[in-house]
């Protein structure tokens, strides 16, 4: 062991690591031959043990005070022995690959024998969590995740599946590692002595089983702070108040008030409170079994939940807990209670301003019979919520986290079965008919989308509804007729009917926004307005807004350095630049060549800037130079002493001493400086100094700047959610509930009639100011060019706004003025936004081809699920922050922490709800589909389950009709690009005729819409054998022949080659040559389906004519059972 600072300064020197500081990967250990480190480092430095070195050597940096004193001897050993370990099957693996048995060719079997994707994942884990050492390759990736998983797998084997969630079978992986390296004798034969056994035990030291009934013993607060009883008197007053809740119907505070009284009871009187306390359950459990009971039900049929033994502990330890405010349990517990409530309390709207609007066709007072369900799924899933924050032994949460989610979906599900007729009746009625089978299944898709919608967010809008109807392929016709203007198109006769059929649930647009669909309409919905727009104004208003915002930001950055700023908005510039948009817009090949070019001149720009300088660094004559003794002494002796001289310098009086006397103090700071800096405080204070500039650059560029972004987008979305809650609970204040005093309805009335004008005057201001000022995808460019060029302008309407809000004061009516004014440029990004997405809402306007649909909430596509990036990538950096949490909850394990671990809960319960986004994803698209489809007789699909990885989604399709077998899809993401593939075939084998065509176009189709890049079944059948191959950053490497020493490389990227790529041999010359590669064969994402053929691929049955296939390629589907039987024996023969 030697000091931590020590074994980083080896990594570097050893590594030959170029940077300042000590900020190295595997900090954690290193392990290096003797006389590599003896050269690096004096024997003097290493203390007592530098004088009897082994011939290799393991650094492992000393604990910390903190970390000795936290911990026993023994596991402050164990912690050691992990280390060393992991250390020793470096120096194996080291010294396997000086024997050469385990040479390049080995490494790439290996890998391949380990999962090509599984090794993507890998690789990307390592890295993130700085453990890759250089020159990060393949040898080092192997090397160091050998390392990790027999590390993992002999001490915390519970971490594995959070480290390598792709990795499904780690016995292979450990089979291959097994032939290289001996774990159990390594294991042995660095354990220190006294060093605790690896614990193969569950992470949860808690029993399994139920505690049901069970109370707690012990106090978990103060007494001072208790409000259990203590004395006679006080139980008997808490038995008074509990028989006062229960005759309201609060079953909750009537247990809890009981359950208090309890430790001031006598043993009779406990036993009698334990058997209220359960009759109060029973009731809870029972108003719950009724609150769930859905639409054509009977309460009969309903399946019964078994609450009580599950609330039992939850109340016992609430009541524990209980103190100056609820604890989480008991806020739990009221959730439930509410939940119970809304169902059994219907509510009414007392709305003053409908009235009036409808001149009194609508009454006062409105029954709101939508939102009973709706109140009780919300309540529910508060109450789930608050589960991962509740400290309860294991068995007992997962017994109450069961029961919660199946409550949860089946209050969500009775949501659904209340707004799906009304929704489907509204859109039949307002004439969004479908008139083919994928429209069917859009429209469906539809209704459900909105239907999560409102489960998610409380309540739906005409934003949500038009934004729904634009991403779906159910479009509306064009305007028909002027009175439509008038009365209004499809989607305003659905605001208008919502608003009424799902009263409290539906809020109607506000009037600027229908006026904005009915302006919108005119330009989008007919003919002469689409013709104006594509060919006159989008061309010329891009090119001004484009020309205008390269002068603002050109310009200014031209003044700052001193040339004259200069003038791009011109005419000739305006008409060139129109004709370029203009064929952006209606020209395909132009768009792929201007791809093409923007692709060729990136390259190039990394070849210049990247490529190039990395490239004679790593020349060896530049690098003995750069390491040569010269260049260090230089450096110390010279290049640093005068950063310091010219520091100092520069930043006293020095430099204005008249004179020579100002430069030779500067020499003498020099030679100072070169004299103390090369003293051993000195180095060691550089090496400091250095390590917290590299260690703040890290952080600033790695964590806080884009940590600071999304903190910051962050609180601006909390604060919109936070806003939008507000006005939703403050809607339900107002509105009449039944077992209410009807005195109220009055001043609820009058209430909601001022809250009406402020909810519409700060909707507004979200709306249209706020919202599009902090998103950056409505803000950039659009607001940044408008609020250069209003400058002059807003500042006259600052002065005019003063003036009009003068009445207010200065401090209200000014910050009011300048917020608006500051805000004003906002308004040009929501019209933006709001005609690009009126835009898609016409059935003229849809796409010619299918194209990458997302789906959730969170906007992603199911391959940008897995890609990493700034806006996407969420599987990667939430199974990221779930490796972390597990690794967190794994060391309080160890130190005998067992709670406080809802982080690592409440992260698994965002990866649960990501799975079922997923599976509603493939039930929608490719199970509904096909149930849709008469010509379709194989069965209904159904989706058995989905597993997902940080770069691997894996989906198991069951069609019970035809085959006990499954069918596993994989979706896969590999150097950026999406690689789908039929893993298993499973019941596709049992399809034949117009059944297997048409499972594969709804495959075909669902594989476009997920935004995939390649299909594994057409590069097999491009490639012809069955060739090991790998989705690399350089394209398409393949492994012919045996031994993996032969590689071929077809370059993914047709910007420079074309279609028809060469191959690039590396290694020893194949037998054969490889002929060149035709990409139109392999790249699915250039096969599209235009969406006329999709939808006549899917027309009824005409007599004799066999379904059409969608794709021009090979089958993206696994050869017939025959066929690969077939192939297999002549692979043998």
């Amino acid at each position: 062991m030697v000091d931590s600072r020590l074994v980083a300064r080896v990594i570097k020197r050893h590594r030959r690591i170029v940077g300042i500081g000590l900020q190295v990967p595997h900090a954690s250990c290193y392990a290096l031959g003797r006389d590599d480190l003896l050269a690096l480092v004096p024997a003097a430095e290493l203390g007592e043990a530098g004088a009897k070195l082994p011939e290799h050597v393991v650094l492992l940096p000393r604990p910390k005070g903190s970390e000795i004193l936290a911990a026993s001897p023994a596991e402050v050993l164990t912690r050691l022995w992990r280390g060393a370990f992991h250390g020793h099957v470096h120096l194996a693996l080291e010294a396997a690959r000086r024997r050469g048995a385990l040479d390049e060719a080995g490494i790439r079997a290996r890998i391949d024998r380990i999962g090509q994707t599984e090794f993507d994942e890998i690789r990307r884990v390592l890295r993130s969590d700085d453990l890759l050492l250089p020159p990060a390759d393949d040898a080092e990736v192997y090397t160091e995740f050998a390392a990790l998983l027999l590390e993992l797998h002999h001490f915390a084997p519970r971490l594995v599946a959070r480290t390598f969630p792709t990795l499904r079978d780690t016995s292979r992986a450990l089979v291959v590692i097994g032939g290289d390296v001996d774990a159990r004798a390594l294991l042995a034969a660095c354990r220190p002595e006294g060093a605790a056994d690896p614990t193969d035990a569950p992470l949860s030291r808690e029993s399994t089983t139920p505690t049901y009934s069970a109370l707690p013993a012990l106090d978990v607060l103060p007494a001072f702070l208790s409000r259990r009883a203590t004395t006679v008197t006080g139980a008997q007053k808490l038995v008074v108040q509990a028989e006062k809740a229960r005759a309201e119907g609060n079953h909750v505070r009537a247990a809890l008030s009981l359950l208090a009284a309890m430790p001031a009871a006598g043993e009779d009187q406990q036993v009698k409170l334990r058997a209220q306390v359960q009759r109060d359950l029973d009731a809870l459990g029972a108003r719950l079994d009724s609150a769930l009971v859905g639409p054509g039900e009977s309460a009969e049929s309903a399946p019964r939940v078994p609450w009580t033994s599950s609330l039992m502990p939850l109340a016992a330890t609430a009541s524990e807990r209980q103190a100056l405010r609820y604890p989480v349990e008991a806020r739990l517990l009221y959730d439930l209670q509410r939940a119970c409530v809304a169902h059994e309390r219907g509510s009414s709207a007392v709305d003053l301003v409908t009235w009036a609007l409808s001149l009194g066709k609508r009454p006062i007072v409105r029954k709101l019979p939508a939102t009973r369900a709706l109140k009780v799924a919300r309540h529910l899933r508060s109450a789930l919520q608050k589960l991962r924050h509740v400290e309860m032994p294991s068995a007992d949460r997962r017994l109450i986290a069961r029961l919660l989610r199946m409550a949860v979906r089946r209050a969500e599900e009775n949501v659904r079965k209340t707004l799906r007729p009304v929704l489907e009746g509204t859109l039949d009625g307002v004439g969004l008919r479908p008139a083919s089978v994928p429209e069917h299944v859009a429209r469906k898709k539809l209704v459900e989308e909105l239907c999560d919608q409102v489960v998610a967010r409380g309540f739906l809008s005409i934003g949500q509804l038009r934004d729904a109807l634009s991403r779906n392929q159910l479009k509306m016709g064009d305007v028909a007729h002027p009175r439509e203007l008038v009365r209004g198109d499809p989607l305003l006769l659905a605001d208008r009917a919502l608003d009424v059929a799902l009263d409290g649930v539906y809020r109607r647009g506000e009037v600027y926004l229908r006026a904005l669909q009915k302006v919108s309409s005119v330009f989008f919905g007919t003919k002469l307005g689409r013709l104006v727009t594509l060919f006159v104004i989008l061309p010329a208003g891009g090119a001004f807004v484009v020309l205008e915002g390269l002068q603002h930001m050109v310009g200014p950055a031209a003044k700052a350095l001193g040339f004259v700023p200069p003038h791009l908005v011109s005419t000739p510039s305006l008409l060139v630049t129109t004709a370029v948009i203009f064929g952006l817009i209606h020209s395909e090949a132009l768009r792929a060549g201007v791809m093409r070019l923007l692709s060729m001149l990136g390259h190039a720009l990394a070849a210049v800037f990247v490529r190039l300088p990395r490239w004679v660094l790593s020349l060896g004559p530049i690098r003995r130079v750069l390491e040569s003794g010269l260049a260090r002494a230089l450096a110390r002796y010279v290049l640093m002493p005068l950063v310091v001289a010219a520091i100092l310098y520069m930043a006293t009086p020095l430099r204005d001493v008249p004179g020579v006397i100002g430069p030779l103090g500067a020499a003498g700071v020099f030679v100072a400086a070169s004299v103390l800096l090369n003293t051993r405080a000195g180095l060691v204070a550089q090496e400091v100094v250095f390590d917290q500039i590299a260690l703040g650059w890290e952080a600033l560029k790695g964590r806080a700047l884009p940590g600071l972004l999304r903190l910051v987008m962050g609180i601006f979305r909390a604060m919109l959610e936070l806003s939008e809650r507000t006005l939703y609970r403050v809607d339900e204040f107002l509105r009449f509930r039944e077992g209410d005093k009807r005195a109220t309805i009055p001043l609820k009335a009058a209430l909601g009639l001022v809250w009406f004008l402020v909810a519409y005057v700060i909707r507004l201001y979200i709306t249209l100011l706020i919202e599009p000022e902090i998103n950056p995808v409505k803000h950039f460019p659009v607001v940044t060019v408008a609020q250069k060029m209003l400058i002059q302008q807003l500042a006259e309407m600052l002065t005019v706004m003063n003036h009009a809000l003068a009445p207010l004061g200065p401090v209200i009516g000014g910050t009011i003025a300048a917020t608006t004014v500051f805000l004003f440029p906002s308004v040009f990004g929501f019209l933006v936004w709001e005609f690009k997405e009126n835009f898609r809402l016409y059935r003229e306007n849809r796409a010619k081809n299918l194209g990458p649909v997302p789906i959730g909430h969170q906007g992603e596509t199911v391959g940008t699920l897995m890609r990493p990036g700034f806006h996407s990538g969420t599987l990667p950096k939430l199974y990221g922050k779930l490796r972390r949490a597990a690794r967190r909850a794994d060391l309080d394990e160890s130190r005998g922490i067992e709670h406080g671990h809802g982080s690592l809960r409440g992260l698994q319960e965002q990866l649960d709800d990501l799975r079922e986004t997923v599976r509603r994803a493939v039930d929608r698209e490719v199970s509904g589909l096909l149930a849709a489809c008469p010509r379709f007789r194989a069965g209904a699909i159904t989706v058995q389950s989905v597993e997902l990885g940080s770069n691997r989604l894996r989906l198991e399709l069951a069609c019970d009709a035809l085959s006990k077998a499954k069918a596993v899809i994989a979706f896969e993401e590999q150097s950026g690009l999406v690689v789908a593939s039929v893993t298993e075939p499973g019941f596709v084998d049992a399809l034949d005729g117009a059944d297997r065509i048409l499972f594969e176009n709804a495959i075909a189709g669902f594989y476009r819409m997920a935004g995939v890049d390649l299909v594994r079944e057409q590069i097999r059948a491009a490639l012809g054998d069955d060739v090991p191959y790998d989705i690399a950053d350089e394209g398409l490497v393949l492994w012919p022949g045996e031994g993996y020493r032969t590689e071929v490389i077809y370059p993914l990227d047709a910007a420079f080659s074309g279609p028809i790529v060469p191959p690039t041999v590396r290694g020893d010359r194949p037998a054969t040559p490889p002929k060149p590669l035709d990409l139109r064969k392999i790249l699915f994402r250039d096969q599209h389906i235009p969406w006329a053929e999709w939808a006549l691929s899917w027309r009824e049955e005409v007599a004799g004519e066999a379904p059409r296939r969608v794709l021009f390629g090979a089958s993206i589907l696994p050869p017939p059972r025959l066929e690969r039987e077939r192939a297999a024996r002549l692979a043998s023969a």
